[in-house]
């Protein structure tokens, strides 16, 4: 009987040791520091130039280039940019040390593939329209941060992009005017030039009515593969890494004008 109550009182104080370790914070890796705060707010990463938009996007453009792409820019959907609401009520990623499982909150989910895609100029004009087409009543997920060499102009006031969501395949019935200007590297697009980018696997396929996305040639589309990693947060992780302390700054690659 001796035995089987020591046995017993084991068993149950390894239970407890466990139960208090599972409760136990997760610990986390440093991986630089940003010297911002980074607000990752619905309002703020799908409406408007943001910083933690910019330096996901600047990260994403580094490492196609590690990866020994030549691309002109890169592009990434606000909507991919998250944060716990159960744990980071304000939506802010606070100025200071930079965790691996800061990174893990703003990408939640698995993205192992994004993709290179050439378009015209005319094509890249047709999928900035989309991504300012809910503004300014809606904060939509497919509104697009851009890498440093992208400089758009936005005229709320006019005609937004318009689709028929009525067909299948979905279909522009009105391509919009809102887009008044695209620069890239300071110069003014060309509607017949080609250009190179990088965004993800999600919007190349036509995803979030990015219309324009799906009727391009998959021969103009590369997938660039992380080799069964976290592509997003591999790519932050890098370049947090080699630049910290990192400064984002708002760089008006996206202006509203009159």
């Amino acid at each position: 009987m001796k035995n089987i109550r020591t046995l017993s009182i084991i068993v149950l104080a390894s239970i407890f040791l466990f139960s208090c370790d599972e409760d136990k914070p997760k610990s986390s890796n440093v991986v630089g520091e940003i010297t911002v705060d980074l607000d990752a707010n619905k309002t703020h990463v799908r409406a408007e130039e943001s910083l933690i938009g910019n330096l996901v996007a600047d990260a994403y453009k580094e490492y196609a280039e590690s990866k020994g792409k030549t691309i002109d820019f890169a592009i990434i959907n606000g909507g991919s940019i998250r944060y716990s609401e159960s744990t980071r009520l304000d939506g802010i990623y606070p100025a200071g040390d930079f965790t691996d499982e800061m990174i893990e909150e703003i990408f939640p989910w698995t993205d192992e593939v994004h993709t290179v895609v050439t378009v015209t100029g005319s094509e890249l004009k047709s999928i900035f329209e989309r991504s300012v087409s809910s503004l300014p009543t809606e904060y939509k997920g497919w509104f697009l941060q851009v890498s440093k060499e992208l400089k758009i102009q936005v005229n709320l006031s006019l005609q937004p992009q318009v689709l028929n969501e009525t067909v299948n395949p979905i279909i522009i019935d009105t391509e919009g005017e809102r887009i008044v200007s695209i620069k890239i590297n300071n110069i003014e697009y060309s509607p017949e030039s080609e250009y190179t980018l990088l965004t993800s696997d999600w919007i190349s396929l036509g995803e979030d009515g990015y219309v324009t996305f799906a009727n391009i040639s998959s021969t103009l589309k590369e997938n660039l593969d992380c080799g069964g990693c976290e592509m997003n947060e591999v790519a932050l992780i890098q370049y947090i890494e080699k630049y910290t302390p990192v400064t984002p700054v708002i760089e008006n690659r996206i202006t509203f004008v009159q």
